[in-house]
């Protein structure tokens, strides 16, 4: 079930279930992030207690996140009116999240250094109450190298909803903001980065939109792009033995 309680009625993005183990010393942190517009708390339990058990990683060790993008579907709980889910899907999702994970164990671990970069993305979104209202417009890319300087692993990470694309006029399943910025840094990187959605409650596009369908979610997507390339802080994080 979609906005407004209405049904998709086609597939523009793959909805993709994203995870990074991270490793120091003796420390395994599992990060996941989901194309979903919400997570019930019920659905977390499940997945975390299931990695959990299978792998040996604490259960306060995995994060499970999610784009927030309003246009992909909603896992477990009820958002809004959107209160019907398919049982078997989030099974299905499940299954793919521990099936991920086990590649990732099986993979194995390299040693990586952090690198952050920080880009400003105030020309594309704000508060939404205001451009000039206080809001976090900063975007965060971190980069995880191995010792030839080779990027193993890649964090995208922004306070911004992903709201370009309207649902309704759509009606179509999609990643909007979020995949649109992930697939452009896999282009760039080859790799699709770990997407993690900070405290964007009042942060958005809605200020800067000139209209709210796929030609505009291109023209922004590529705007924010383009002031990646521009990064105004690198920097390394003082975090050894990372793998």
């Amino acid at each position: 079930m979609m906005p407004n309680g209405q049904w998709a009625e086609a597939i523009t993005d793959e909805q993709y279930a994203n995870v990074m183990v991270i490793k120091k010393e003796d420390t395994v942190l599992i990060w996941i992030s989901l194309d979903a517009i919400g997570i019930s708390e019920e659905f977390s339990d499940e997945v975390r207690s299931r990695l959990s058990k299978k792998f040996s990683v604490p259960i306060q060790n995995i994060n499970l996140g999610y784009t927030h993008s309003h246009c992909a579907p909603q896992l477990g709980g009820a958002v809004g009116r959107m209160k019907s889910y398919d049982a078997h899907y989030l099974s299905y999702v499940a299954d793919r999240i521990e099936d991920v994970t086990e590649r990732c164990f099986i993979q194995g671990f390299s040693d990586v250094e952090v690198y952050v970069k920080k880009a400003d993305g105030s020309d594309y979104y704000s508060n939404r109450n205001g451009i000039d209202k206080t809001g976090d417009k900063e975007i965060g890319i971190l980069e995880f190298r191995n010792q030839k300087g080779e990027v193993k692993g890649l964090i995208l990470t922004m306070a911004c909803h992903s709201t370009v694309v309207n649902f309704i006029q759509s009606r179509a399943i999609h990643s909007d903001l979020a995949g649109y910025l992930c697939r452009g840094l896999e282009q760039r990187y080859g790799i699709y980065p770990l997407f993690i959605l900070q405290a964007a409650g009042d942060m958005g596009n809605r200020c800067f939109r000139k209209g709210n369908d796929y030609r505009e979610l291109i023209r922004i997507g590529d705007g924010l792009l383009k002031q990646m390339e521009h990064i105004a802080v690198e920097e390394k994080l003082a975090v050894n033995q990372i793998q």
